[in-house]
């Protein structure tokens, strides 16, 4: 490396005399040929990002390789947290359809709700079918059995109720 190269042009030189021996590397220490690319792609970019700011390392070859191990490690836990999580996901839902519940949409919550208001009075206050008691089903105290109060008074709509 000259005292006038660049990061930019350090990063090419650096990427066509040593990534044959990095890809290797990472083959065989993780057995994968597009993993151990893609980490090495991965570390490049890193490079040009780091470099620039920090300068270029005195072993720019390691710490490629080291950056590169790092990325597909790192690769490789996401993807084992992943099928972790997509078999707990999978384990909940069996264990959901064999109870046989069903998630519901927020939209039968609201009906339900409504339903419960507005139908709910109506089926726990109906009126006795003989018409004895007072509005809300229940009879009268003091025996009388006579009308409810005003259930024989006919109301004229043009009528004002005094203010």
């Amino acid at each position: 490396m000259t005292e006038e190269e660049s990061p930019q042009s350090a990063g090419e030189r650096i990427f066509r005399e040593e990534s044959g021996r990095i890809v290797a590397t990472l083959i065989r220490v993780f057995g994968d040929f597009d993993l151990a690319e893609e980490a090495m792609q991965d570390a490049f970019a890193v490079a040009l990002e780091r470099w620039p700011r920090e300068g270029i390392p005195v072993n720019p070859g390691a710490w490629i390789t080291t950056t590169a191990r790092r990325k597909a490690i790192d690769r490789l836990r996401r993807d084992q947290t992943l099928a972790r999580k997509q078999a707990e996901i999978e384990a909940d839902a069996a264990l959901a359809a064999l109870a046989g519940e069903r998630e519901r949409p927020m939209t039968d919550v609201q009906d339900d709700r409504l339903r419960l208001i507005t139908g709910g009075v109506d089926a726990t206050h109906t009126r006795r079918p003989d018409d004895t008691g007072d509005r809300a089903g229940l009879p009268r105290s003091g025996g009388d059995d006579g009308p409810a109060p005003g259930a024989g008074e006919a109301q004229d709509p043009r009528r004002r109720h005094p203010v």
